[in-house]
């Protein structure tokens, strides 16, 4: 039994918690015999990878070596990015390759109208037909935006990469968060090689919310979705709530040929110590009493929602501490209003996509963690608290719920009821290190790798015939 980990997602422009899943897959895989590979083309073409460690990941909003980004328009950002990134093609020597891709990726985001004659453009500019790596991620962001993209290849400088040789039997595990993949082409990739097809689906967040994507991207998920449960062996969920949800979801259309099943990714959550680094030493985090709320600056996170309610706890309240946001930049409008506002600096502050050092040192020593989002799904980083013996608020939704395994304390979406809550929690003092914080993941739930493995041994769900599913 080979696994086949697509690494895809890894060079994905996307900073996202769901890398560390794939990251993970693929270490564990390539220590059993198995390979990690990129899906080209949306599935027409298979090829061997970099090993995990090598893939490019940019590091965002750090290339520019003038102001920052909240003191930038899209606009001007754009037009700054492009005379960096003009002198880096002209003059060979300026940037490296990785600096000069980072600086690529960044144009790209700067640019939020994007017509089809700026993405043929652009294409063109950022040379993505030379390069597996950056056709495979303009394709994926363009996909993400709702853009139906057709395109080939041209191989003409893969590097390192080889086409790979599939065998009868050999498992490809699909666990990055793209829709862009080729359902039609990966399922006759399926019937010539004897390829089987595990998929994992974190949520149905564009299904169920759709004030949070463009009808275009909803649909696009709903099409992703159905023709992954008609072709895959087994698709897993990291909760039961995404697991019954999709069953219903799919059985509306007929749909019943794939198993289900629901795998912790506890395992693959962060863990270990952390050290203080010199931006967060520069923000005088240490020693300062805070609380931390970690995830992607967007809307549908209530960061603006969270920040007004602490803002106004510490202005109220003496010795009320600060609120640390940390994580990636999904809207520019979110950080723009923050840095707008007088308190900001005193009564919060944000760290951009901090590396796993840091956000373990930051959940070491926050006082209490929040969660606010209500449209949650995989619920990451309230696992994270809990590894780290943190109190943590969150939404009281079922996921979130599943995932804090009711060691977290799950309140509505009402400010009254959070601001009661969290002062009462800081109040307890030692109490806010909760019992049981030594129970790291590695210790009680099994590597993702052999879930997976356990589940189609188990079941021998790739020798069993199809025609319902199995829903564990």
């Amino acid at each position: 039994m080979r696994f086949l980990i697509d690494i895809s997602d890894l060079g994905s422009p996307l900073p996202n918690k769901y890398k560390r899943v794939v990251r993970a897959l693929s270490a564990e895989s390539e220590a059993g015999g198995g390979i990690v590979i990129e899906i080209a083309d949306g599935g027409q073409c298979i090829v061997s990878a970099h090993a995990p460690s090598e893939i490019l990941e940019p590091v965002w909003w750090h290339v520019l070596p003038c102001s920052r980004f909240v003191s930038l328009t899209c606009s001007g950002r754009a037009i700054k990015l492009l005379a960096f990134y003009f002198g880096s093609k002209f003059v060979g020597k300026t940037l490296t390759y990785q600096r000069k891709t980072e600086l690529a990726w960044n144009l790209a985001y700067s640019l939020e109208i994007f017509t089809p004659s700026w993405r043929k453009c652009l294409a063109e500019f950022l040379e993505v037909d030379s390069d597996l790596t950056r056709n495979l991620n303009f394709f994926h962001w363009l996909g993400e935006r709702g853009f139906i993209t057709h395109r080939t290849f041209e191989s003409r400088n893969r590097g390192v990469t080889e086409p790979v040789s599939i065998e009868e039997g050999d498992i490809l595990v699909l666990a990055g968060t793209s829709w862009r993949y080729d359902i039609e082409a990966l399922q006759k990739l399926k019937k010539a090689n004897g390829l089987r097809l595990v998929c994992l689906v974190y949520d149905l967040l564009p299904i169920d919310y759709p004030s949070l994507v463009t009808v275009q991207q909803r649909q696009q998920y709903k099409e992703f979705l159905y023709g992954i449960g008609r072709i895959a062996d087994l698709i897993i969920t990291p909760n039961r709530f995404t697991e019954s949800r999709l069953k219903t979801f799919l059985a509306q259309k007929g749909i019943c040929s794939a198993v289900l099943a629901t795998v912790s990714l506890s395992s693959v959550s962060l863990m270990g110590q952390g050290s203080i680094s010199q931006r967060l030493l520069d923000l005088g985090l240490q020693g300062k009493k805070f609380m931390l709320c970690v995830g992607a600056l967007r809307e549908r996170k209530h960061i603006l929602w969270l920040y007004a309610l602490c803002a106004t706890l510490r202005l109220h309240q003496t010795g009320s501490p600060l609120i640390v946001f940390a994580g990636p930049i999904a809207d520019l409008t979110i950080i723009r209003y923050l840095a707008s506002d007088p308190a900001w600096g005193d009564a919060g502050t944000f760290i951009e996509t901090p590396d796993d050092s840091e956000l373990s040192w930051l959940y070491q020593n926050a006082c209490l963690c929040l969660q606010p989002s209500f449209e949650g799904g995989l619920n990451m980083a309230v696992m994270e608290a809990i590894n780290y013996g943190r109190t943590c608020i969150a939404a009281d939704t079922p996921s979130a719920m599943e995932a804090s395994a009711g060691r977290a304390m799950h309140l509505p979406y009402d400010e009254a009821i959070w601001a009661g809550a969290i002062q009462s929690q800081l109040q307890n003092g030692d109490s806010l290190r909760m019992v049981g914080a030594s129970l790291m993941p590695s210790q009680t739930t099994p590597s993702l790798l052999s879930q997976i493995r356990a589940l189609i041994e188990e079941d021998q769900l790739f020798s069993r015939k199809k025609g319902s599913v199995a829903v564990r």
